[in-house]
């Protein structure tokens, strides 16, 4: 929250914390009458962990007004507190999107249980972590209700929902990260609440540790050669994004440069950062040099160079070896993806254990990460993606596996079940979503339906669109038999899942 608020602009209360939301923010009610007070002399800077105690109202009293709360009854959202805390909340009374109004916890008054002091020294100011101040456990049980909560929602209030699965050691757990360079050349993060100020860090804990030495010793290469960063505004500097990919199963590494010019130009200091980067790390296969001069802050490759070793790292996933390039998209969290995979084909084989001849579809199939352990289980398997380079991935990973009874379609997800519907003159024994975040959608849904499989199972990284998708299969004759949480993004608020549908009657 700006400090520079006119002073009428923002009120202290105390408040209980009724519940976390989807975000992972605190809300609580601001009825009218609510009393509270306000500064004198604008708004005090917040630096710091959050202090627990009466820090607050030890203030002396010249420094404070009483003042009521007149404003219609309004929802607060606070980041970094826990349900049933009492806190002192500073409040923006400048309504944001929905009514809501924005709060920020100046003192814990009565802190939950569960709190504790989050690892990183950047929590709080890093857009990464929302979760960090809360204990394993409580994370677990949240992201648990999280999901009966949104299913609820819909209707879905008897359904059989499992134990969240998470982490035996939830840290270290990221494969992959793209880290953005500052004006002076230090690669940081975004700042919590903004896309333009980069954090510098001196630690990530959700990285794999190699990927926080990598940003580290990049870091320090770029400043003392005088390398600039990008500068969003002139649209100036040389670079722009670091990425690096660990492959924690053989412990192979790919780091890449993102910059705006060709690297003709920077290759001693290239070659010394070549160097350095064996000597660290012996599992070190590529350095590679991607050019991109658009003015979109993403991730781009306009031209790629390798400038050592090769442009690809091969990860092993549920028995299969996976080639990753710089782009290609994969499971961001492998360890939790075993668990993802494993759990999904535990329904598959629940579904196709007396089934003879099964042929199963994978939607939205990816590189294969379902796709090929599907192979294993049915006669058949055929996987459609709409993205043409998952679709190159895929079938080499299938060539690189010798899986045979694999085959990997390029169409929309609908549109190729259609065309595959018509091509085989049968039902799909079963048939395996895995949506991006806005989830399969209405169309798509109801051509799912009208293909009539004997089961769904639908593998969802957000509850939200889940809930919406399960309610469409449910209308269309499926049943809800069972959905498994699993917590691929610990100290996030981001939850997954496992679901299995089984069809009662044709929709």
């Amino acid at each position: 929250m700006p400090h520079e608020q006119k002073t009428r602009d923002v009120l202290w209360v105390r408040a209980r914390i009724r519940e976390l939301d989807e975000q992972g923010y605190g809300r609580f009610r601001l009825e009218t009458g609510t009393p509270g007070w306000e500064w004198a002399e604008g708004v005090p800077p917040f630096e710091g962990p959050l202090p627990i105690g009466e820090e607050f109202l030890r203030q002396p009293a010249e420094s404070v007004g009483n003042r009521t709360y007149r404003g219609k009854p309004r929802d607060v959202v606070v980041p970094y507190v826990l349900p049933g805390e009492e806190v002192l909340v500073r409040v923006d009374l400048r309504p944001q999107k929905k009514g809501l109004l924005r709060g920020w916890p100046e003192t814990i008054l009565s802190p939950h249980d569960g709190r504790v002091l989050p690892r990183c020294r950047h929590f709080g100011a890093c857009g990464g972590c929302a979760l960090q101040h809360a204990a394993y456990e409580l994370q677990l049980a949240y992201k648990e209700e999280k999901v009966r909560r949104l299913l609820s929602a819909q209707g879905m209030r008897d359904v059989s929902i499992s134990p969240i699965r998470g982490m035996a050691h939830p840290w270290g757990y990221r494969n992959k990260m793209e880290f953005t360079f500052r004006s002076d050349g230090i690669p940081g993060l975004h700042a919590k609440g903004t896309y333009r100020e980069i954090l510098p860090l001196s630690e990530c804990h959700i990285a794999h540790p190699d990927i926080d030495r990598v940003r580290e010793i990049v870091g320090k290469w770029a400043r003392e050669r005088g390398l600039p960063g990008y500068d969003k505004d002139r649209h100036s500097g040389l670079l722009r994004h670091l990425v690096v990919r660990k492959a924690f199963a053989t412990g192979e590494l790919l780091v890449a440069l993102v910059a705006t010019e060709t690297p003709d130009g920077y290759a001693s200091s290239l070659a010394e950062l070549g160097a350095e980067l064996r000597r660290t790390f012996p599992g070190l296969r590529g350095l590679l040099w991607a050019e991109n001069r658009s003015l979109s802050d993403a991730v781009q490759v306009e031209r790629l160079h390798v400038l050592e070793g090769r442009p690809y790292i091969e990860e092993l996933l549920g028995g299969f070896r996976y080639r990753l390039e710089l782009e290609t998209f994969f499971q961001t969290n492998p360890l939790q993806a075993e668990v993802l995979v494993s759990t999904a084909l535990a329904y598959v084989r629940e579904v196709l254990d007396s089934s003879a001849n099964a042929l199963v579809v994978d939607l939205y199939s990816g590189v294969g990460t379902f796709t090929l352990p599907l192979a294993r289980v049915a006669e058949r398997v055929v996987g459609i993606e709409v993205v043409p380079a998952s679709v190159e991935a895929a079938r080499r990973n299938a060539a690189q596996n010798a899986v045979a009874n694999v085959e990997f379609r390029l169409a929309d997800a609908g549109e190729g079940l259609q065309r595959l519907l018509r091509e085989w003159g049968r039902a799909p024994s079963l048939l395996l979503l895995d949506p991006p975040r806005a989830g399969a959608g209405a169309r798509t849904v109801r051509t799912v339906i009208d293909a009539a499989p004997e089961a769904v199972v639908y593998v969802s990284c957000n509850p939200a669109t889940f809930a919406e998708d399960a309610a469409r299969l449910m209308d269309g004759g499926y049943a809800l038999v069972s959905v498994i949480p699993v917590d691929m993004f610990p100290h996030t608020p981001h939850v997954e899942l496992v679901a299995l549908f089984r069809r009662t009657r044709l929709g």
